[in-house]
C-alpha cells in the first residue's frame, strides 16, 4: 500500500539518478582532460609511474635543448674554421709568390696582401661566437716540448738498412731527428794516456793550429787518425824539434825524422815511435803555416799510444748516430719535461681518441743489408709495460725481457717491460728480412714506446753495450684549449668539446713570429698553420656529427616516453563518449521513474480531499 510518509519507489529512483549524475561527471572530466588517471585519487600506482615518466621527459627535454644549442655552437665554429682555411689557402699562394719574387717592391706588395689576409683571419676568429662560446679561441698557456735522446756505441757496419724505418708509438704531433756522423776509428789501446783524449778534442776547427800534449812516461807507438772531410790539409807531429810524422809520408821507425807533409784529403793515420827520454812534450801541427790549399777542416777521430810490437793499426769505418724524438703538450701547471705517455694524457680529450699514441701494436719488416753482424737497439717502453720481439726466417731470435742469444738461436716469448731496455740479436743476411713485432696481440692504448737507437757491429763478440738515454724539455708561449663538457644524459657528461685556437698568434702568423726575412721558413709556417686549421675543421665536424646523433637519440627517446605515458594515463575518448551517452539515457529513465513514483502519493491525497 502506498504510504504518504514513505515513498520507497521515489527514494530508489532518486538514488539511481544521483549515481548516474556522479558517474557522468567523471566521464565528462575524462573527456575534458583526455586523461583516464589525472590524480592519485584515480589510481595511485599508475599516477606515480606517470609522474616519474613526466620527470624523465622534462630532464631529457633539457638535454635535447642543450644539445641543440651545442649544435649551433659547432655550426658557427665550423663556418669560422672553414673560412680561416680558405684564407690560409690564399695566404699559402701568396707565400709561394713571396718566395719567388726577386723585386723588393713586388715582395713588399705581396707582404701587404698577406698581412691583410692575416688580419682577416683574426676578424673571422673574433666573430665566430655563439651563446657566449667561441670554439676558435684558446687560453694563453705555456707549452712544454719534451726531448728524448738515445745513443749506442758506433756501428762498424752501415746501419742504414735497420735505421731506415722509424719504429715508435708516439702521441700525434711528435717529431723525429737523428744526428748522423760517419768517420773512421782505430782500435782502442790500453796504453793511451788521458792527455791524448783532451788534446784530441782540440783538433777540430778551421785554419792552422798547433796543439801541445804531454805524452807521458810510457814508450810506444803514437797513432793519430785524422779525417780531412775531403779538403786537402796537412798534419805533422814534432818531438824535441824533430818532425817525426807527417801526412803523406811513410811511417819511420824509432822516431826518425820525416820529410815535410803532403796535403791529404782522405782519412789517414800518421804514426811515430815515441821515446819519453827525448822529451815528453810533443806537438801536433795542423796546416802549419797555412800550407794546405784550402782553409782546413779536420777532426782527429783517434789519438792513441800503442805497443810498438803490434802492427800499425788500420782505421775502420764507424757510423755514430744520436737519435732523438720530441713531443709537445700543455700542462697545468707547467712541467720541465714529460714522457710521451704523459704527453698523450695531457693532450687527450677523454671522449676523443685523437691524442692516443699511434700504432701501439705494430709490425715492421726490414731488410738489414748484405753484411752479417750483431744488432743492438734501445727499446724504451716508458711507464706502461710493452713487449717487443724480433723474428727472422720463422725463428724468434730476440725478445724483451730475454737474454741475448748468439748465432740467431731461438728465445722464449717476450715479457712485458718498462723503461729503457737493450735488445740484441745476430743478423744473418742469408736468412732473409727481419720482422719486429711490438705488443703482439694485446696492448694498452695509452702506452707509448720507441726504438731509440741502433748499433750494427761486425764482431758479434764485442761487449754488449749499455744504452745512453736522456730527457729534457723547454717551455714556449702557446694557447691551451678551453674544454666544455656536454650533458648527453640527464646529469651526466657524455661528450667533451675543446676549443682550437686559430688566431694569428696561435698559428704563429702574428707580426712577432712570422719570418719575413726567410721566404722558405715563411712558407713552412704557413703550411704548419694550414695543417692546424684542417685538423681543427675535422675535429669540429666530427663532434658536430656526434651531436646530431645524440639529438636524434634524445628525440627518439622522447617519442617512446610519450607513448608509454599515454598508455598509462590517456583516456579512450571513443569509449568515454559512448559511456556518456549511456549515462545520459540512464539519467532520463531515472528522472521518469522518479516522476512516476512521486505521482502515487497525489492519488492518495485526492481521497482525503474528496
Amino acid at each position: 500500500m502506498v504510504s504518504i510518509l514513505t515513498n520507497v519507489a521515489a527514494q530508489q529512483a532518486l538514488q539511481i539518478l544521483t549515481a548516474s549524475e556522479k558517474s557522468s561527471a567523471g566521464t565528462r572530466a575524462r573527456i575534458a582532460t583526455g586523461l583516464a588517471v589525472a590524480s592519485t585519487r584515480d589510481d595511485s600506482a599508475v599516477f606515480i609511474q606517470a609522474q616519474t615518466l613526466r620527470g624523465d621527459q622534462l630532464s631529457w627535454n633539457a638535454v635535447g635543448t642543450g644539445l641543440a644549442r651545442w649544435q649551433s655552437i659547432t655550426d658557427v665554429g665550423i663556418s669560422g674554421a672553414e673560412a680561416v682555411s680558405d684564407l690560409i689557402i690564399e695566404l699559402k699562394q701568396k707565400a709561394f709568390g713571396y718566395a719567388d719574387a726577386s723585386d723588393t717592391q713586388f715582395r713588399s706588395a705581396i707582404r701587404a696582401d698577406m698581412e691583410a689576409l692575416i688580419d682577416q683571419i683574426d676578424r673571422v676568429v673574433d666573430s665566430s661566437e655563439f651563446g657566449g662560446v667561441n670554439l676558435l679561441k684558446g687560453v694563453p698557456q705555456p707549452a712544454t716540448r719534451s726531448h728524448y735522446s738515445y745513443k749506442l756505441p758506433g756501428s762498424t757496419v752501415n746501419p742504414s738498412g735497420f735505421a731506415s724505418v722509424k719504429m715508435a708509438a708516439m702521441p700525434p704531433g711528435s717529431s723525429y731527428s737523428v744526428a748522423q756522423s760517419h768517420f773512421h776509428q782505430l782500435p782502442a789501446s790500453p796504453l793511451t794516456p788521458d792527455s791524448f783524449d783532451a788534446a784530441r778534442s782540440q783538433m777540430i776547427g778551421s785554419n792552422s793550429k798547433t796543439i801541445s800534449v804531454d805524452a807521458g812516461t810510457t814508450a810506444g807507438r803514437v797513432n793519430l787518425l785524422v779525417n780531412h772531410f775531403g779538403s786537402p790539409d796537412t798534419v805533422e807531429i814534432w818531438q824535441a824539434g824533430v818532425r817525426v810524422a807527417a801526412s803523406g809520408r811513410a811511417y819511420a821507425a824509432d822516431g826518425e825524422p820525416v820529410q815535410a807533409p803532403i796535403a791529404a784529403t782522405a782519412p789517414a793515420v800518421v804514426s811515430f815511435d815515441y821515446d819519453p827520454a827525448k822529451g815528453q812534450q810533443i806537438e801536433v801541427r795542423l796546416n802549419s803555416g797555412s800550407s794546405g790549399t784550402n782553409l782546413w777542416s779536420v777532426a782527429a777521430d783517434s789519438f792513441q799510444l800503442q805497443d810498438p810490437a803490434e802492427p800499425v793499426p788500420a782505421p775502420f769505418p764507424v757510423w755514430n748516430d744520436v737519435w732523438g724524438w720530441s713531443s709537445t703538450a700543455i700542462f697545468d701547471p707547467p712541467v720541465a719535461s714529460a714522457n710521451p705517455e704523459e704527453v698523450a694524457q695531457a693532450l687527450d680529450d677523454p671522449l676523443d681518441e685523437r691524442a692516443l699514441p699511434i700504432g701501439v701494436s705494430a709490425e715492421y719488416t726490414i731488410n738489414g743489408g748484405p753484411e752479417a753482424g750483431r744488432v743492438d737497439l734501445v727499446f724504451d717502453a716508458f711507464d706502461l709495460p710493452d713487449t717487443m720481439e724480433v723474428w727472422q726466417d720463422g725463428v724468434r731470435i730476440a725478445a724483451s725481457g730475454r737474454s741475448y742469444q748468439s748465432g740467431g738461436a731461438p728465445v722464449d716469448d717476450a715479457l712485458a717491460v718498462t723503461g729503457v731496455q737493450r735488445i740484441s740479436f745476430d743478423y744473418d743476411p742469408d736468412a732473409g728480412p727481419v720482422t719486429f713485432r711490438f705488443n703482439d696481440g694485446e696492448a694498452d692504448p695509452n702506452s707509448a714506446w720507441l726504438v731509440g737507437a741502433i748499433s750494427f757491429r761486425k764482431d758479434a763478440g764485442d761487449p754488449l753495450p749499455v744504452p745512453e738515454s736522456g730527457i729534457g724539455g723547454q717551455q714556449y708561449p702557446a694557447f691551451g684549449p678551453r674544454r666544455y663538457d656536454i650533458n648527453t644524459m640527464p646529469g651526466k657528461t657524455g661528450q667533451r668539446i675543446s676549443t682550437h685556437d686559430l688566431s694569428s698568434e696561435a698559428l704563429r702568423l702574428d707580426a712577432n713570429s712570422i719570418p719575413w726575412g726567410n721566404p722558405q721558413d715563411l712558407l713552412d709556417v704557413v703550411e704548419r698553420a694550414e695543417k692546424t686549421v684542417l685538423d681543427a675543421t675535422a675535429y669540429f665536424g666530427r663532434h658536430h656529427r656526434m651531436l646530431a646523433q645524440r639529438v636524434k637519440g634524445v628525440m627518439l627517446r622522447n617519442d617512446v616516453q610519450a607513448e608509454a605515458l599515454g598508455a598509462l594515463v590517456d583516456a579512450d575518448l571513443g569509449k568515454e563518449h559512448a559511456r556518456l551517452k549511456a549515462q545520459e539515457v540512464g539519467q532520463q529513465l531515472a528522472m521518469q521513474a522518479l516522476a512516476i513514483a512521486n505521482s502515487a502519493p497525489e492519488v492518495v491525497l485526492t481521497l482525503f480531499r474528496s
